[in-house]
């Protein structure tokens, strides 16, 4: 190895490696990377020579090229699939996992980061997931996931339609729980007495030490459908059902408090100790004693799904087709497509520690910053920027689902959580991957009131173009 800077250095590496290498690669890890004819991968750091991969098999193992990424991450083509080497740990991806062929040839990275990998039978292209998503595959009950919880000692309480399980040390692990919960999951609640309780659709249940019991010391909620689930500063555990909302005690007494009939999709305690319930018609206040209830303005109602208070003591409302709604003072103010946000159904939303707030719907994640929602409540502005994140971005499924209670979560290390119908998704907005590049532009028609001056396509460069006096109306496309 030469070096400008000091004299050449020598290692007999095929007396180590057993056979001559192919490839060499100085990778951004400080570390020599190599391949050898026999299939094996090493890395060098001074005059340490480890051996991190051999693949050897019915094909011809030749490791056919290397590289390494912007990131510091190394990728070794083989005959054996595409390997990947990042923070000590080696994935394989092969044809199983989508390449056209196992045979990579060629690897190269283009300028949004992507990775292009040739292989004997065509091209593929590996776009790094901007978010994390935990599925069935990874230890989950199933990949539909309908609510999630975080527990006092830092786990998290994960329910599909079928089945809980417990996330601890970074992967999700079977809870070993007896018993039999009956009915679809549908909320999740961890009380301060850390027991965990359980709302299905055919009723209440809770862990008492490794088995599920049914709460049946109430006849509302024997066999009733439960939506949701909350604890008060008291102690006390308030569920929703389909008609009405339930206080129990911590006598285990249950005290009926009637709404309008229709299921209580949410229940929050707010700063001041006031309770908050979502129906699907109205917002209901219940400070002490005194039951206050805030239609619109108009005829129409609300279809509140969620209920999250911000640290200034704002409501911000997730609804079914109504978009996002801010309360405070008793007034609404609406956010929805005719003003700029992505999508009119939101099941959950959080906002990160930068302002941004990030919501669900059945047409993936999507974002909006506060300060703009902010001004268009206060009259300052007409509309907001949405910036939306689809199956192109890294989500399995863009359905998020909305019958949980919560339908999301935003965790103490500040990554956001969304249950989806493909998994768990996992948003760390401090390191969200973005693009950087701005897309070239292609002007393709130019029409002057309803006439066409310019039909071909032209590049981003100064193009002579005389409007006449008095056009009305110029679109460009």
């Amino acid at each position: 190895l030469a070096s400008p800077e000091g004299p050449a250095l020598l290692w007999d590496l095929d007396a180590r490696t057993g056979r001559s290498w192919d490839q060499l690669l100085a990778a951004r890890d400080g570390f020599l990377w190599l391949v050898t004819a026999a299939g094996k991968i090493f890395r060098l750091a001074g005059d340490e020579l480890t051996v991190m991969g051999a693949y050897e098999g019915p094909l011809n193992p030749d490791a056919l090229c290397l590289f390494g990424d912007r990131r510091g991450t190394i990728w070794a083509g083989t005959h054996g699939g595409l390997v990947r080497f990042a923070d000590g740990v080696s994935t394989t991806f092969t044809a199983a996992d989508g390449l056209v062929d196992g045979r990579v040839l060629s690897l190269f990275e283009d300028r949004e980061g992507s990775l292009w990998i040739g292989t004997y039978n065509g091209l593929n292209r590996f776009k790094r997931s901007r978010f994390e998503t935990l599925t069935a595959a990874d230890g989950l009950s199933a990949d539909s996931v309908y609510s999630a919880f975080e527990s006092s000692d830092g786990n998290v309480w994960i329910a599909s339609p079928t089945g809980v399980v417990r996330y601890s040390e970074g992967r999700p692990r079977a809870a070993p729980v007896a018993g039999r919960l009956a009915g679809r999951i549908q909320a999740l609640l961890e009380d301060s007495r850390e027991r965990l309780w359980v709302g299905t659709s055919e009723g209440l249940f809770h862990l008492d030490g490794d088995t599920w019991k049914r709460y049946d010391r109430s006849e509302d909620l024997a066999r009733t459908a439960i939506h949701s689930l909350s604890e008060s500063r008291s102690g006390e555990i308030w569920v929703g059902t389909s008609t009405r909302a339930i206080r129990l005690g911590q006598d285990g007494v249950a005290t009926a408090l009637e709404l309008d009939g229709s299921p209580v999709a949410d229940i929050l305690e707010d700063r001041q100790g006031d309770l908050w319930f979502a129906t699907g018609k109205h917002l209901f206040q219940r400070r002490a004693t005194v039951l206050i209830s805030y239609p619109p303005e108009d005829s129409r109602t609300y279809r509140i799904r969620e209920i999250r208070q911000d640290p200034s003591g704002v409501l911000w409302l997730g609804t079914v087709d109504s978009g996002l709604l801010r309360f405070e003072d008793g007034r609404f103010t609406e956010f929805n497509t005719a003003n700029g946000l992505y999508d009119d159904h939101v099941w959950h939303s959080a906002e990160d520690a930068q302002g941004v707030v990030w919501m669900c719907s059945d047409r993936g994640l999507f974002t909006a910053v506060r300060r703009e929602l902010e001004e268009l409540a206060r009259g300052e502005r007409t509309s907001i920027s949405s910036v939306s994140y689809g199956l192109s971005d890294g989500l399995k499924n863009l359905e998020c689902n909305g019958v949980g209670d919560p339908a999301g979560l935003r965790r103490a290390d500040g990554k956001l959580w969304f249950m989806t119908a493909g998994g768990v998704v996992i948003v760390d907005p401090d390191h969200l991957d973005r693009n950087p590049v701005i897309p070239d532009v292609l002007i393709e028609k130019v029409e002057i009131d309803g006439i066409t001056v310019l039909l071909k396509p032209v590049p981003l460069k100064p193009v002579p173009l005389k409007t006449p006096v008095g056009a009305r109306q110029i679109e460009v496309r």
